[in-house]
């Protein structure tokens, strides 16, 4: 009997990684696309390759986008006292409503709130509670913080001087990612932007 639950256990646990790599793929060959502006901010090197920790423009939401149920939750955070600090650290799910420029497909924030947006395009992130203030919240985290790349390219990212540009030249770095109809996101590749216009090095993730 406990070998019988043991299997079963076991090929839950299959079942849901294969659904989930499987919800990942379909992501990537259905869903629409936007660009995010964001900064390599940490390259290591792993066995299987080197990845970089990304940092999003869209990771901090001044309050001026919080929505209705956004606002009141912080207000109701700030005026818990100490004693309620285990709660305080609790994690919470966002969904951004995103703003995207036509021509460049450079996604921003429009709007954040507790509850997805009846329409629109729109992300779902994480954040602690701690990172959130009156004024903004900081660090969301939307599941795709950590890109990996070709074998001994980490410093290219972390200087932000891709091939073709001039040594100490810096170009502002955008991720390609898909979202699904849940605002689950998963990279898809990046580009180099120079002087507002794209670089020829855009590479598939």
């Amino acid at each position: 009997m406990r070998g019988k639950l043991i299997l079963i256990a076991v090929l839950v646990q299959v079942l849901i990684l294969g659904w989930m790599a499987g919800e990942r793929e379909w992501i990537v060959r259905t869903a629409p696309t936007v660009w995010l502006r964001t900064a390599p901010v940490d390259p290591r090197d792993l066995f299987r390759g080197d990845y970089v920790t990304l940092g999003y423009e869209i990771s901090t939401i001044p309050a001026a986008k919080f929505g209705p149920a956004l606002k009141q939750l912080i207000a109701e955070q700030d005026d818990k006292a100490v004693g309620y600090r285990h709660s305080y650290e609790c994690e919470i799910v966002l969904y951004v409503t995103l703003k995207v420029d036509p021509a460049t497909g450079l996604a921003s924030v429009a709007f954040a709130d507790l509850t997805p947006p009846a329409a629109g395009v729109f992300i779902k992130g994480r954040v602690r509670r701690y990172n959130q203030t009156a004024t903004a919240i900081t660090r969301v985290s939307y599941g795709i913080d950590a890109y990996y790349i070709q074998q001994g390219r980490g410093s290219e990212f972390e200087r932000r001087n891709p091939a073709g540009l001039a040594d100490g030249t810096q170009a502002p770095m955008e991720m390609r990612v898909a979202i699904g109809h849940n605002g689950t996101a998963v990279l898809t590749g990046h580009r180099w932007r120079s002087l507002g216009m794209t670089s020829q090095n855009e590479a598939e993730h």
